[in-house]
């Protein structure tokens, strides 16, 4: 879900791969988030494997984000349950977004076949409570932010969690009131 008029970043994300040569060629070993924990690890690696040939290499990937987007996030012991947030703001470097959580409605009542125990829900754009802000991250080619926010229904105490971004017309089944914890 998007809003109408949007301010949309590239953000990017680099790993650092250790890879092992063999007979058919370079293998994917290890990844790193920096190129000094990719060294650091190659460098025990070959304390016990002292010839095998090792390199590191980088692999960088794009998504974008948008002001308007939405997030979603599920959680929960024994039972699912959804928390989404929209993109008020992006910094002016992309590796942070302000946001806000918003409202779920139910697009259906209970699922039939599952014992009346799951609910259908969607966001929307009705947001509620303090703004935070999320770290931008770039996950199998997505956009995802990560980081603490304030905890559901007004409830004291914060979650950390990451989220990814909502598919357009996608709902999500969650545990109908009264069939979890």
């Amino acid at each position: 879900m998007k809003n109408e008029n949007q301010n949309t970043k590239q953000i990017n994300h680099t790993d650092f791969i250790v890879q092992y040569k063999d007979e058919q060629g370079w293998q994917h070993l290890q990844q790193r988030a920096t190129r000094k924990a990719a060294e650091t690890w190659l460098q025990k690696r070959k304390t016990y494997l002292p010839d095998e040939e090792l390199r590191i290499t980088e692999q960088t990937s794009t998504a974008s984000i948008s002001k308007g987007q939405i997030f979603y996030t599920s959680w929960g012991y024994d039972q699912t349950n959804y928390d989404f947030i929209i993109v008020l703001d992006i910094s002016p470097t992309g590796k942070t977004a302000t946001c806000q959580r918003v409202t779920a409605a139910y697009a259906c009542c209970a699922i039939e076949d599952q014992d009346h125990t799951t609910n259908s829900v969607k966001p929307t754009n009705q947001t509620y409570g303090d703004t935070f802000t999320m770290k931008t991250e770039v996950y199998s080619d997505s956009a995802n932010l990560r980081g603490t926010y304030a905890d559901n229904q007004g409830k004291a105490g914060f979650r950390l969690d990451s989220f990814r971004p909502v598919e357009e017309n996608r709902t999500y089944a969650e545990t109908a009131l009264g069939c979890g914890h």
